[in-house]
């Protein structure tokens, strides 16, 4: 099958959407919204379209004719645009069916709220779309209260690499070893994009509180994708509180297996967003035998049960942020049992399972 993704060919979930049809035969295009030079091995075309022009207040009208001549030459099977805001845009340009988008999170839980003309975009591209993709159950019910028909709205969750993300590999010792930190030293970990919307200045603040019962604690942060703005305040508050000693920067992980090790490195992952469509990095922690905390959100309703499967705290509540990590910290029986539950959460999910359900709904489209 021949397949045109219209993505941010750089972000580890589209990586983590096509490599594997690429696996399986299929002929991938990928056409870039967002500057990425790295081509996936295996696709039979990479396309930077901020190449074409990257000037604000043109590209996406450039980069939809571009499209339109693109697919319509190519004649994809399936033309599929990941992320409203975007992507969505610009599928919508080409004209070309049939056309698939899957929506990620904020792009629906957010997007709608910006203003009346990003609301109408947004409206424009489910109205075009044959089939909507959404990862968990409460962005389909946001969804349908946009008024998407439930025939033409899939749940497909991103699903979790089980044979990587695994706590069967004993190496927590030897990566904290190779960080040089105190192999007994407690350790967080901040997984998340550098934004705003991931709320890391509440875990900065979590981290000042607890530093009192916690003299050694270290919390290590990756530098995945950083709002530059954003993060040049964290760093300011960094200095300002004194954590410079206790906070770590890490670069993004270039591999699923890098980033696994770092999940078993740590004590806990905390992972607290204002807004989430379906929580990878949780599922991913949860599979490698790390306890998480998460935030209170619709979205881990019904998968996650506070304390039995995770710790949940408000948005942006750094006291009850650090309160929760201080409780696993302290309680080893809630630990253990959070470690446990959380373990076969994580493997309940897997991405064989998302690829089945992908190829058949694009199946179902091409035979219409």
């Amino acid at each position: 099958m021949k397949i045109c993704y219209i993505v941010d060919a750089g972000n580890i979930h589209t990586i983590r959407w096509i490599e594997p049809l690429i696996n399986r035969g299929h002929e991938v295009h990928v056409l870039s919204f967002v500057h990425c030079a790295r081509v996936l091995p295996g696709v039979a075309n990479h396309v930077d379209l901020t190449t074409i022009n990257n000037n604000p207040k043109i590209r996406f009208a450039l980069w939809g004719r571009w499209v339109y001549r693109y697919v319509h030459l190519i004649k994809p099977h399936i033309l599929h645009a990941h992320q409203i805001p975007g992507a969505g845009w610009v599928g919508v340009m080409a004209k070309y069916h049939p056309f698939v988008v899957s929506a990620w999170g904020s792009d629906l839980m957010v997007e709608p709220h910006k203003s009346r003309f990003r609301r109408l975009l947004l409206q424009i591209v489910l109205r075009q779309a044959e089939q909507l993709t959404v990862p968990s159950p409460a962005m389909a019910d946001v969804a349908s209260r946009l008024g998407v028909p439930s025939q033409q709205l899939h749940i497909v969750p991103w699903g979790v690499e089980t044979s990587v993300f695994t706590a069967s590999i004993d190496d927590k010792l030897q990566t904290r070893l190779a960080l040089g930190i105190d192999p007994h030293a407690p350790v967080l970990l901040a997984p998340r994009r550098i934004a705003p919307l991931y709320h890391l200045h509440t875990l900065i603040t979590a981290v000042q509180l607890l530093i009192p019962r916690f003299p050694s604690l270290r919390l290590f942060v990756l530098r995945y994708d950083p709002d530059v703005t954003y993060m040049a305040q964290i760093e300011q508050e960094i200095e300002a509180k004194g954590l410079r000693k206790h906070i770590h920067w890490l670069p993004a992980q270039d591999s699923h297996e890098e980033m696994a090790r770092l999940y078993r490195m740590a004590d806990i992952v905390i992972s607290i967003p204002a807004s989430e469509g379906y929580g990878s990095t949780v599922l991913e922690a949860m599979a490698c035998g790390t306890p998480t905390i998460i935030t209170d959100l619709p979205v881990f309703e019904s998968d996650f049960t506070d304390s039995v499967d995770t710790l949940k705290v408000p948005v942006g509540d750094d006291a009850k942020t650090a309160g929760a990590a201080e409780q696993l910290l302290d309680n080893q029986k809630l630990y253990h049992s959070l470690a446990i539950n959380g373990l076969k959460k994580g493997h309940d999910k897997s991405v064989s399972d998302r690829v089945e359900q992908v190829e058949s709904l694009y199946r179902s489209l091409v035979a219409h």
